[in-house]
């Protein structure tokens, strides 16, 4: 048995290709299935804002809410601390900032925590040392309360 080992030409390749015309149809459309008008991806954020209102909120819920900001790459670990430390959820309010103001602790009472840190911001932009980043952090969850205020519904 012998062995050919010289390169095939172009026409004996031409013979065991092929140059036949293949016909191509377009693929026929799937089926509607029920539902595939609506995306399934979700956004990451959905389910934590669901029901945020940033306007009418208690220091419970800030708390809440500044670990999962945090926990889904948010907030930065000092935004977190500083959204989440709310001194009314201390269990010695009462004996020690209570005792100096006379105001009791009231962890689930609503209140506007963008007014909160705006409030914030002001005094912290007047106030920081030089070269500290507390303003710049008190912006940011600033600007994040904003961006997820939900208005109440008003009704005329």
């Amino acid at each position: 048995m012998k062995i050919n080992h010289a390169p095939a030409t172009a026409e004996q390749l031409s013979n065991k290709i092929g140059r036949k015309l293949v016909v191509v149809e377009d693929p026929l459309m799937p089926d509607v299935i029920k539902g595939s008008g609506k995306s399934a991806i979700e956004h990451p954020l959905e389910k934590i804002l669901e029901n945020i209102n940033s306007r009418n909120m208690s220091p419970r819920e800030a708390t809440k809410l500044g670990f999962d900001l945090y926990a889904a790459g948010i907030f930065k670990w000092d935004e977190y601390s500083d959204l989440s430390f709310q001194a009314e959820l201390h269990p010695e309010f009462a004996r020690t900032i209570g005792a100096l103001t006379g105001e009791r602790a009231m962890p689930d009472a609503k209140r506007d925590f963008v007014k909160v840190w705006e409030e914030k911001y002001s005094f912290v932009s007047r106030h920081a040392k030089p070269g500290s980043d507390a303003p710049e952090r008190a912006l940011h969850i600033l600007s994040v309360l904003r961006r997820i205020e939900n208005p109440t519904d008003v009704s005329a």
